[in-house]
């Protein structure tokens, strides 16, 4: 009987589907073969292995790379919250970059989750996190490799309910199609209530959870708003809101991504909502109210994150961190209370109007590579035109205080197209920036594109012609030219096109997003994978006018997103684009008076301010640590072998950290820990025998040590042993290795014989440098000899890789070498020194 014979049943019993329907085995023979397979590890500190017999399945899906999802606060806000509940398993899944795409199509696998190796398919509930418009091409493209329908009312009871969230779903229309359920507004406590509401219906039938979703406060179900509007007119989908921040919303079991994600940062969430006011900002529109969490709230999180994460680099995430009430006050805290764990401190959001010295003297200690002021626009009437309360003098004053405090770079964000932007407002970033320039630093400029979007008061405004931005850009770049240690990055005035396209449409931009992924759009947020061609033929496809970008709308005008409701009013919309028209500042409303948007009713919904705290933290008085030299063995066998260098380093130092273990750090600008590996061991060979040493207080209880240690890390990465260096040559780099080396396939005795007998074996090896030289490989390879048809052993010098011999000896492709388990079993610090494992 086919198992999706009868829908009904099928939905209720999917978990019996994904116990049959295991793809782990398949998915792991992939990894020889992929450019960075520790993506797709699903094992990194904090990720959750749950028994999958629970009532709900949920998969947290993010549009992007792992690099760049992981960086995505959101998502882990939410794993940890689903995860917490007993009955609900939540994994997670990015989109594969081109390797494994190509793979997975080959060997006709689904995409997977990334901690069980799951088919997307398998799970009970889809949750896509949507930021940027131009990522829509790749939810299809994850769709499409899980074999799951583009469509909502394609997918009938066998496959998931597919969900999406975020900023961009406050105009929803553009990708409504494609969604059962779309979260509008705040997450957290939505996520709870779809996770308890499918638990409770899901035995009565799609249909019926997709109703009981419609009911809950801030989620819009596509398929059902018609039949909802034609009982009420007036029926609104309400934004879900967190009327107040407690210490369930501080997230302190962060993942911890390997390699290095966007953001590779301990990042705590300070305040939620922005009262600056800035016309053109959506995100200052749509998380309002403000609402602040407490200092001593955030101070016990943070210690505890950092021994849950093992990170010594901290952002204090807000919309506006400069407006945190007591901004400079817990910073202090942070610096002084945690100087012994070398935390360093960044602040992401903070406008140059509040970035003052005494703040800056708090973070001077963390590494000064790029300090960022966004002015938006050049002069300062544009700048009151869209409520940018930032002078000139602002900006000069904080960019001269950055540069004292030692920021090397300075990053400039400005716009173009802005609303009664004219040639002269352009004319003044160019007299701005060389001002800028005075003071003879490296200056990166960057320049966007005005987007208007829902929501804000410019929504009403039209986006600027491609022809016209572009010719405001070659001006700037002409009268730019030449300026020493300048650097100009521009938007492609397509894509920005496209953005508009999108976030200003209405339902018939499901379909052009179909089209044009047919047609091959992918990753269209990347600028070396944009082709806007294939857009252009898909809105030809679509017989999509899309001039209603390019033109006003009047403020009797139905938005296609008028039935989503920010708890913004539309009159405080429309008198705030009047008052800028007229080149007028607003007040800031926690500062100045209150500006009545219309989301506050003083009672339920209020700003959450504290009361600003002027005592400082008393520091502590400093202790001298003595270090000694501690030499550390361990094994990286099974899926740990797919960890590169880099990462390796950073498991071990964050594992440490976890364990509290005090490592002594490099003295200079920016201290790092000092740590040593005897050997880089190439991506995808196991070992035995590793060594790395560093200094360590002498505090530290080691055997408890490495105890606490072994059982936190990666399966395979094992600590076996830590000695005291007690003379350099417990420190010296080994002269040969010994390695077992097994095969899927037979070795050709043949071949092997002909390379004993050979007098010499020379084959050519490019350097670093790019020169080639022939090497004569029967000088490194002191001894081997097969085992087993399958298995051999070898006594190499460490001057050629393993891989390198077994290539040229047995005449293996790079397929065949991938196939191969190379695994080193020790090293000899002399050809003398007899050990029992030497071939």
């Amino acid at each position: 009987m086919d198992i999706f014979l009868d829908t009904h049943k099928n939905f209720k019993n999917k978990k019996t589907y994904m116990k049959k329907n295991s793809i782990k085995n398949e998915i792991e023979e992939l990894f020889p073969y992929l450019e960075k397979p520790s993506r797709y590890l699903g094992n990194e500190i904090n990720s959750v292995q749950k028994d999958e017999n629970v009532k709900l399945n949920f998969l947290l899906a993010y549009p992007e790379i792992y690099e760049i999802g992981m960086s995505h606060f959101g998502i882990q806000i939410l794993y940890n919250i689903l995860n917490e509940q007993d009955d609900v398993y939540a994994q997670r899944v990015f989109t594969p970059p081109e390797d494994l795409e190509k793979l997975l199509r080959e060997k006709n696998l689904p995409l997977f989750s990334l901690e069980t190796k799951k088919d997307m398919k398998s799970f009970d509930i889809i949750g896509f996190s949507l930021l940027y418009e131009l990522n829509y091409t790749n939810i299809l493209l994850m769709l499409d490799l899980a074999k799951i329908p583009f469509f909502s009312n394609k997918r009938d009871e066998n496959y998931p309910i597919i969900i999406a969230g975020g900023p961009t779903c406050f105009n929803p229309e553009p990708i409504a199609d494609f969604f059962d359920a779309i979260v509008i507004g705040d997450g957290e406590e939505v996520v709870q209530e779809l996770s308890r509401t499918y638990i409770m219906y899901k035995n009565e039938g799609k249909q019926k959870v997709l109703k009981q979703f419609a009911k809950i406060r801030g989620v819009y179900v596509p398929a059902l708003f018609e039949t909802f509007s034609q009982k009420a007119k007036q029926t609104k989908i309400k934004k879900a809101l967190i009327k107040k921040f407690d210490e369930k919303f501080i997230n302190i079991k962060q993942i911890v991504p390997y390699g290095r994600p966007v953001h590779d940062k301990l990042r705590i969430e300070i305040c939620r909502g922005c009262s600056s006011g800035c016309r053109f900002c959506q995100a200052g529109m749509i998380y309002r109210p403000v609402r602040e969490k407490k200092v001593e709230d955030i101070l016990y999180y943070i210690k505890k994150a950092i021994s849950e994460t093992g990170y010594n680099d901290l952002s204090l995430l807000s919309l506006s961190t400069g407006d945190y009430t007591n901004l400079s006050f817990l910073i202090d805290n942070i610096i002084n209370n945690l100087e012994e764990d070398n935390v360093s401190v960044s602040l992401p959001s903070i406008r140059a109007d509040k970035l003052n010295e005494d703040v800056m003297s708090y973070i001077k200690s963390a590494r000064k590579t790029g300090f960022t002021i966004a002015p938006e626009a050049g002069s300062q009437r544009l700048r009151d035109v869209i409520n940018k309360k930032l002078t000139e003098e602002d900006i000069l004053k904080t960019a001269q205080n950055a540069f004292s405090f030692g920021w090397k770079v300075l990053k400039l964000y400005f716009m173009i197209g802005l609303p009664t932007e004219t040639m002269e407002d352009i004319e003044e970033i160019v007299k701005l920036v060389k001002k800028l320039k005075s003071f003879k630093r490296k200056i990166n400029l960057s320049i966007t594109i005005f987007v208007p979007k829902s929501h804000t008061p410019f929504q009403y405004e039209a986006f600027i012609k491609k022809e016209e931005a572009l010719k405001k850009i070659l001006y700037l770049k002409q009268e730019l030219k030449g300026t020493p240690l300048l650097k100009i990055n521009y938007i492609d005035p397509n894509l920005s096109e496209l953005e508009a396209i999108i976030s200003k449409g209405d339902r018939n931009i499901s379909n052009l997003i179909f089209k044009a992924y047919q047609n091959g759009a992918k990753f269209d947020a990347w600028s070396d994978k944009f082709d806007y061609t294939i857009w252009e033929s898909a809105i030809k496809e679509s017989n999509l006018d899309i001039s209603y970008i390019y033109k006003k709308r009047s403020e009797k005008e139905a938005f296609p997103w008028a039935h989503i409701d920010s708890l913004v009013s539309e009159e405080f919309l429309l008198r705030e684009r009047e008052i800028g028209l007229k080149e007028e500042l607003s007040d800031n409303c926690i500062y100045g008076k209150c500006s009545n948007c219309g989301i506050c009713d003083f009672k339920e919904v209020k700003p959450i301010l504290f009361k600003k705290e002027e005592k400082t933290y008393k520091k502590k008085t400093e202790q001298t640590v003595e270090y000694e030299k501690k030499v550390f063995k361990f094994t990286k066998e099974k899926n740990s072998r797919f960890f590169g260098h880099l990462e390796l380093i950073n498991i071990f130092l964050k594992h440490f950290r976890m364990a509290g273990v005090n490592l002594k750090y490099s003295e200079g600008f920016h201290p790092i820990p000092e740590i040593m590996f005897f050997d880089t061991l190439p991506l995808g060979m196991e070992s035995l025998s590793e060594k790395f040493y560093c200094q360590i207080d002498k505090k530290n209880d080691f055997k408890n040590l490495i105890k606490k240690i072994n059982n936190t890390l990666p399966e395979g990465l094992q600590i076996v042993s830590c000695k005291k260096i007690e003379k350099k040559r417990d420190i010296k780099m080994p002269e040969c290795d010994i390695y077992s080396v097994i095969s899927k396939d037979s070795f050709d005795t043949q071949k092997l014989e002909n390379f004993k007998e050979a007098h010499s074996f020379f084959i050519k090896k490019r350097n670093k440098k790019g020169v080639t030289k022939d090497i004569d490989i029967k000088n490194n390879v002191l001894e081997i000899k097969l085992k087993t048809k399958n298995t051999l052993y070898m006594l190499t010098k460490n001057r050629l890789r393993p891989t390198t011999i077994l290539k040229n000896v047995f005449g293996l492709s790079d397929d065949n070498i991938k196939r191969i388990r190379v695994i080193k079993i020790n090293s000899l610090n002399s050809l003398d020194e007899n050990y029992e494992d030497r071939p």
